[in-house]
Parts: structure tokens; C-alpha cells; sequence
């Protein structure tokens, strides 16, 4: 998902939110970047009802819609596990990438105990399972989806697991992805006369968006060279500060286009 040097960027205003002043200036959240994150998040929620879905974020790079769901829905059930460069899926020619497949069963074993570390609500299995995560060549969150497709039928899950991928706009990747069977929340501008970053593409992508993460990142190998689940050290402080200044945020900004979700006509994600 390359994004070219040449591309426009949407103006990005002062910030007003007291809060942010206190943040480096390298953290900032713009007004714009709030909106943005304030209409993915209803759009999330109006497509998947925060009283039928269990979210799950996955990795580092979902941090600022799983803060806006925390900070915005009281009692939502979510959580965010650790899980970076989780690739299942073998590269194809053409940018493409295979089914999802488990190495071996040693692996599969060691993920869902990992898994259980930070599935502990019962409450979660009597609900749907959304995925969410930023897509750039879509194999992490079809590995996700996968594992925790499999993972959940073996703790009695009878609920569906679907995935959202958070992405740029690029109508070539978006039906690349739906036809993986993704969801897509994008930033429709389908009808500007010119592409533009916003300023939550940069925020997620090239800024400092995973700095407010609850937790130091992990990669995918280190869990499964390990025969117990690790203990990962929490960073709390800073995403404490993310979710105070979402809930706290009144300063909309017009914007040129809004964000939007497509859904997958396909109904079976998981397999060819």
C-alpha cells in the first residue's frame, strides 16, 4: 500500500484541545484527525452495535478506534492483544497472499494459550467477534481473523468472526480486500477531485499513532519461541491521555469526504 511522495495533504488546523498541548508536539492529534476518528467510530458502531459485537484490535496500529470505542461506549467489550508482523499466509505474485494456515500444531497450541490471556470475558463468546485492524498488504488481519475464527470454535464461540480493515483510499486494494473478505473502513473520496492523505491516515501510518498503545510491541515470533504466554510490561500513561482527550473533544472540523465502511458480500471469509 504504497503512498506516493506527491500526494496533497488536507490542512491540518490548530489543535484546541488543551490536553494535547501537553503531549510532544511530534503526538499531536489534530481537530481534523478527531473528526476522522469520531466518524470511523460511528460508523462502527451503526454497522456492528456495540451490543452485539466483542472488538478486537489487533497489534499496535488499531490503538486510536479502540480508544475512541473505550472512551465512547460505557462497558463496551473490546480489548486489544499484541500480536505484530502475525503473518499466516504465504505471498503470491501480483501483491497477493495465500489462505492462512497454522505452521504446525505446537504453534496453534502456544497462540490460543496466548489467545486466553486476554479472552477472559465469557461474556465475549455470546457475542459476534469484530477484527479490527490497519491493512497495508492485509496479512496480519487475515491471519488474525483466521486464528481467532479457529481458536473460538474450540472455546465453544458459535457467534461469526469478521474482520475490518482500516485502509487508505485506493479502489484497487479496497476490492482486493473485500474479495479476501475483509470489511473496509476508508476515507471515501471517490468523489474529490484530488487524492489526500488525511490526517488520520498520517497519524495511523507515518506518525506516532502506536506511542499511545496500553502496551510495548511483540512480535508474532517471540510468542511462539516461548512455551508459556510472555508477560508484556503495560504503558498505560499515554493511552489513558488518548481516550481523556476523545472523550473530551468538541471541536469538529468540516472535512472534504467522511469516512465509510463497505462490507464483504462473501460468507466465508476464512477459506479459497
Amino acid at each position: 500500500m504504497a503512498i506516493s511522495a506527491k500526494l496533497n495533504y488536507l490542512p491540518m488546523p490548530a489543535t484546541s484541545v488543551a490536553d494535547i498541548q501537553s503531549l510532544p508536539k511530534d503526538h499531536r492529534f489534530t481537530d481534523s484527525a478527531v473528526t476522522e476518528i469520531n466518524q470511523m467510530g460511528e460508523q462502527i458502531i451503526e454497522f456492528y452495535p456495540s451490543d452485539k459485537y466483542f472488538y478486537i484490535g489487533i497489534g499496535r496500529s488499531p490503538t486510536a478506534i479502540m480508544a475512541w470505542l473505550k472512551a465512547k461506549i460505557p462497558n463496551v467489550k473490546s480489548v486489544q492483544i499484541p500480536l505484530t508482523n502475525f503473518k499466516l499466509c504465504k505471498e503470491l505474485p501480483d501483491d497477493k497472499i495465500d489462505v492462512a494456515k497454522f505452521p504446525d500444531e505446537v504453534s496453534k497450541q502456544r497462540l490460543y494459550r496466548y489467545f486466553d490471556t486476554y479472552i477472559q470475558d465469557k461474556s465475549s463468546y455470546d457475542r459476534k467477534w469484530l477484527v479490527i485492524d490497519l491493512a497495508e498488504t492485509g496479512n496480519t488481519l487475515r491471519s488474525a481473523g483466521f486464528a481467532l475464527n479457529e481458536y473460538s470454535k474450540t472455546r465453544k464461540h458459535n457467534n461469526s468472526v469478521q474482520m475490518l480493515a482500516m485502509t487508505e483510499w485506493d479502489e484497487e486494494y479496497i476490492e482486493g480486500y473485500l474479495q479476501m473478505g475483509f470489511n473496509v473502513v476508508t476515507f471515501d473520496q471517490s468523489d474529490c477531485n484530488s487524492f489526500s492523505v488525511t490526517d488520520l491516515e498520517y497519524f495511523l501510518m507515518f506518525g506516532p499513532a502506536k506511542e499511545y498503545a496500553p502496551f510495548k510491541e511483540l512480535e508474532w515470533k517471540q510468542i511462539m519461541s516461548e512455551s508459556e504466554p510472555p508477560r508484556l510490561e503495560r504503558t498505560d500513561s499515554n493511552y489513558k491521555k488518548l481516550c481523556e482527550i476523545i472523550s473530551r473533544w468538541s471541536h469538529p472540523v468540516r472535512l472534504p469526504a467522511s469516512w465509510k465502511i463497505t462490507k464483504t458480500t462473501r460468507s466465508d471469509p476464512f477459506s479459497m
